[in-house]
């Protein structure tokens, strides 16, 4: 949870990262070997790398133990394309995300976040920077300084956001709407699917399953509109001046605010997942992994599921005398009726109540009608 401008001051940048304006030097050593590990795997000489940045909140006091530590990898744009010409900054990250990308670092649980940007690439700050603003601070891990120096702030984010957060609100309401109908779907989905093996019949549902698969993949579509809009939104914030004077920074500008707040209830992360999905076509075998990102995962086994019944609970009658008590002496199945003796079967073996009609009948006293049940 990266919260960043919306997160109370605290005293300074982060001790378990920053000694004042240097990188703790395991951290700084860490860093630089997951940068090393990225070279070696496309086979880049160290002479490739122009300087590896950290921008963002993390050089702010508006920190929390959660918050990402934002970088990026600026390479020599000969370098690289003599050996993978017209190659870009992205196609370089997405081959290695795993290895640069949500990486924890250091005895913390900030997670380290490069991106890569090759000489010439799109360079404004918040989006790849290489340099900064008064509103930006930069700092170059291979040189050990801050480009642009720390910022700290004194803000009391709730007096100052609460129109932003109000205005989130209301998002959340449209997203939870997005949600509920895809969560609806997905829920629907695996019960035709799981009802398509038990009928005779099944081409009628076969139909219909394919038609839920298709509205899974049109709940996605909308999802994925909503998110894009949202960080598009923020990348415009952070891009062009605040249009309010007293928002002193792009990151506070109310599209940066929002998302912030949206990625602290948690919609952010859900919304990328579901876009995840999406963005290869919705294939049967991925339904169950939206389960588990909505959180239904198990319900229909829940639903189809036998009921436990708590047996000690449970008010039983004598099947013999139909004795029954919530007070002791209390008749208990499997055992001798405190009333009448008679010695039932243990629960789940007990007999239906013709059988019992027909001992009496023949003239079985209950100690009688035990034993023949035994």
């Amino acid at each position: 949870m990266d919260a960043s401008v919306i997160d109370y001051p605290r005293a300074s940048l982060d001790p378990a990262l920053f000694d004042e304006d240097h990188m703790v030097s395991e951290v700084r050593e860490e860093v630089l070997d997951i940068v090393g590990a990225f070279l070696d795997h496309f086979e880049l000489s160290d002479d490739t790398l122009v300087d590896v940045l950290i921008y963002g909140s993390i050089l702010t006091n508006q920190w929390n133990p959660h918050t990402d530590v934002d970088g990026r990898i600026v390479l020599s744009k000969d370098i690289v394309n003599e050996r993978y010409p017209d190659i870009t900054g992205d196609d370089l990250f997405d081959e290695t995300s795993d290895m640069i990308h949500d990486v924890l670092i250091g005895a913390t649980d900030h997670p380290l976040n490069l991106t890569v940007i090759i000489e010439g690439d799109d360079t404004l700050l918040g989006k790849a920077p290489l340099g900064g603003t008064e509103f930006d601070p930069v700092y170059d891990v291979l040189n050990d300084e801050m480009i642009v120096p720390p910022t700290h702030s004194d803000l009391d984010p709730d007096e100052t956001f609460s129109e932003d957060k109000d205005q989130v609100k209301v998002i959340m309401d449209g997203l939870d709407d997005l949600i509920r109908e895809t969560k609806m779907d997905v829920v629907d989905y695996q019960t035709l699917k799981d009802a398509v093996k038990n009928v005779s019949d099944s081409d009628k549902l076969l139909k219909r399953l394919q038609q839920k698969l298709d509205e899974i993949e049109q709940d996605l579509s909308d999802v994925s509109d909503e998110y894009d809009e949202l960080k598009d939104k923020r990348t415009e914030a952070l891009t062009e001046n605040p249009e309010d004077d007293w928002r002193e920074s792009r990151h506070w500008a109310p599209g940066n605010v929002q998302y912030k707040y949206l990625e602290r209830y948690r919609y952010i992360d859900i919304l990328k997942k579901l876009k995840h999905i999406f963005k290869g076509g919705v294939q049967k075998s991925e339904v169950k992994d939206l389960e588990k990102i909505l959180n239904v995962e198990g319900q229909l086994e829940d639903i189809n599921a036998p009921t436990e019944i708590n047996m000690n609970e449970v008010v039983r009658s004598c099947p013999w005398c139909g004795y029954a008590s919530k007070k002791p002496p209390m008749y208990v199945q499997g055992e001798s009726c405190p009333k009448c003796g008679f010695l039932s079967q243990p629960y789940g073996g007990e007999y239906s109540a013709w059988v019992y009609a027909c001992l009496k009948r023949a003239g079985c006293t209950p100690a009688q009608a035990s034993v023949i049940l035994e």
